[in-house]
């Protein structure tokens, strides 16, 4: 196809730009209804005749002869934005009032019951006068609820497709790859509905990565059974009235962000719509402050409609408005401050959660509650191994969730690769997180062969590479939760330079290195004493004679260190901070006056005078 747009003229492949409306506010706009009606158009596209002098741009070859399409194909890529623009144009003024249209699915509503005949008979002879037909088959007349573009819209509320839900709880223990994918893709479905889903679908993520290898473990079948469960009973989720305030709950762990977005009636708390995403790459490695503010922009990005027009209030217990207020220490956060600026977001503290639907975002991230047991005693674990001409070794950086790291550099008596070097390192700390009484650990490490070789992304090939992999396997099964992040070589290091202080040393053994600290140097690495007189001395004589220092070595330097430095009558001579917005006085020792000239010297020199002041 894309071979056909580069030979067909610009004119016959043109694209036509048409937006197809937004899901999530159709089936929003729909629920609530007392009694719905739903139609679906007769042979589609079909019903959209082509003008003669078009036929032959849409004709097509055949054992017996050619023929020509009469009628709007499927095939064509303008056609579904073609339909859409036709039906928005002949219901104009019925859409959003009591007709809402998706391509060829219409529904014709109406909050009281006893208009909903007049709106039929409305839209009734709209259909008659453009000649449209309906697939009786597929239609449902006053009815109080039905499927509408994957949901089931009732009085009520908004629930999920019952069909797409037992697709996934009739599903048995996953064999292959190809199941997996199938498994992820009818969660995609019902995905509003899911508290924290990426959490949830985070084991099935990591096996599709594992693109050459399938593994299904007890954490799997675990992850899946609780899936499960949680589909049985999912939530009912309503619709905003116009001009509430609606609430955002913020939660965030070591690997996925999660909101939910809720409304108040009558004291109650009642789910609009939940969203999650799985934090990749370098999004794993940002702050816990970082991860709460990606949340939120990731959260105003998905449900840009419901931030537009109602006030939105972020209830937290973080620093979050502190820290979008003044983002001065990442420049991520000046881009994502500068995008919620458009919305009228207000934080305010956060509160008990009274609904049970929302009962998975009682903790907002790892480590904040005492309550989450499973996050707040995460151990952080720093490997790296090092391999030299004068021997080979590691360094380890263990640290607890409370208390100081637990720092080892390991000499190797054998010979040792780099890489091998590297799995040692990584073998050796998970034994010592793991005497230490680690139950949840996060591996850091820089080298990308170890990291994608852990997670399956790639394969091993040398026998070393396939035993250390087999003895990580069996150290994962210790711990409640592993997790390895590759890291650039800059933030490891600190297990760097162990690794590198081992490599160095020869037949030591185990022993104690003490390290001094010198505060001051022996000899002094400032202008020494008598420099420091001849500039002081230039300086005071560039300024009274208001004449730049001479063309040669010293004048140059007189003049370059001249701008770091003023001088008053309280301080002959001393050093300034120099800012944009810094403001030199200068004055002499003798004449409170500066000469004429001075403003015109200095100025030369790249400083900035205000003698006004």
């Amino acid at each position: 196809m894309k071979d056909a747009r580069n030979i067909l003229p610009s004119y016959i492949s043109r694209q036509i730009h048409y937006p197809l409306p937004r899901i999530d506010q159709l089936v929003d706009s729909t629920s609530g209804c007392k009694l719905l009606s739903m139609m679906d158009a007769s042979q589609g596209y079909h019903q959209i005749m082509l003008v003669p002098e078009d036929r032959k741009k849409v004709s097509f070859i055949t054992s017996t002869d050619t023929f020509c399409y009469v009628a709007m194909p499927f095939g064509l890529k303008n056609a579904g934005a073609t339909y859409q623009r036709l039906m928005d144009k002949i219901f104009r003024p019925q859409i959003g009032r009591n007709v809402e249209v998706y391509v060829d699915d219409m529904l014709v509503k109406r909050k009281k019951a006893e208009d909903h005949v007049t709106d039929l008979e409305e839209t009734f002879l709209v259909l008659r006068k453009y000649r449209l037909k309906l697939n009786l088959a597929k239609c449902a007349f006053g009815v109080r609820g039905g499927r509408f573009l994957g949901f089931m819209v009732t009085q009520r509320g908004i629930e999920a497709n019952p069909l797409k839900i037992k697709s996934i709880l009739d599903m048995k223990a996953l064999t292959c790859i190809n199941e997996v994918q199938r498994l992820t893709g009818r969660i995609a479905a019902p995905n509003r509905f899911i508290s924290k889903s990426a959490e949830k679908s985070l084991p099935f993520f990591k096996i599709l990565r594992k693109a050459k290898t399938f593994e299904w473990d007890a954490s799997c079948q675990r992850a899946f059974e609780e899936l499960k469960s949680y589909l049985a009973e999912l939530p009912l989720l309503v619709k905003p009235s116009p001009g509430d305030t609606l609430y955002l709950y913020l939660s965030a762990t070591l690997q996925a962000v999660s909101s939910v977005l809720i409304c108040e009636e009558e004291g109650r708390q009642l789910p609009i719509y939940y969203v999650s995403k799985v934090l990749n790459g370098a999004e794993g490695r940002y702050t816990p402050i970082e991860k709460m503010a990606l949340a939120l922009v990731v959260t105003t990005k998905r449900l840009r409609p419901y931030f537009l027009s109602h006030p939105i209030g972020v209830k937290t217990n973080t620093l979050l408005k502190q820290t979008l207020g003044k983002p001065n220490t990442s420049g991520r956060l000046v881009k994502w401050a500068v995008e919620l600026s458009e919305y009228d977001i207000s934080y305010m503290p956060r509160t008990t959660i009274k609904a049970q639907a929302l009962a998975y975002f009682v903790l907002e991230m790892a480590g904040m509650s005492a309550k989450d047991t499973s996050q707040d005693q995460v151990w952080l674990l720093h490997a790296d191994g090092s391999s030299m001409t004068q021997g080979s070794g590691a360094g380890i950086v263990v640290t607890p969730p409370q208390g100081e790291d637990l720092e080892f550099t390991i000499k190797f008596d054998f010979k040792a690769s780099n890489n091998e070097a590297e799995y040692e390192a990584l073998v050796i700390s998970m034994r010592i997180a793991h005497e230490a009484g680690a139950r949840h650990l996060l591996a850091y490490s820089d080298s990308q062969l170890i990291v994608k070789q852990v997670e399956g992304a790639y394969e091993a090939k040398e026998e070393s590479m396939i035993y250390y992999l087999q003895q990580i396997k069996e150290l994962k099964t210790s711990f409640d939760h592993f997790q390895i992040i590759q890291i650039p070589r800059e933030e490891n290091i600190k297990a760097d330079c162990l690794s590198k202080l081992s490599s160095t040393l020869e037949e030591c053994s185990t022993r104690h290195i003490t390290i001094l600290y010198l505060s001051e140097a022996r000899a002094p690495l400032a202008i020494q004493p008598n420099i420091g007189r001849r500039f002081e001395n230039s300086y005071h004589q560039m300024v009274r004679r208001g004449s730049s220092p001479r063309q040669s070595v010293g004048g140059r330097q007189t003049q370059s260190m001249s701008r770091s430095f003023s001088a008053s009558r309280a301080h002959p001579l001393q050093k300034i901070l120099y800012t944009p917005f810094t403001s030199v006085l200068i004055y002499t020792r003798r004449n409170p006056c500066p000469p004429r000239n001075t403003q015109r010297v200095l100025r030369s020199s790249g400083w900035h005078i205000d003698l006004g002041q």
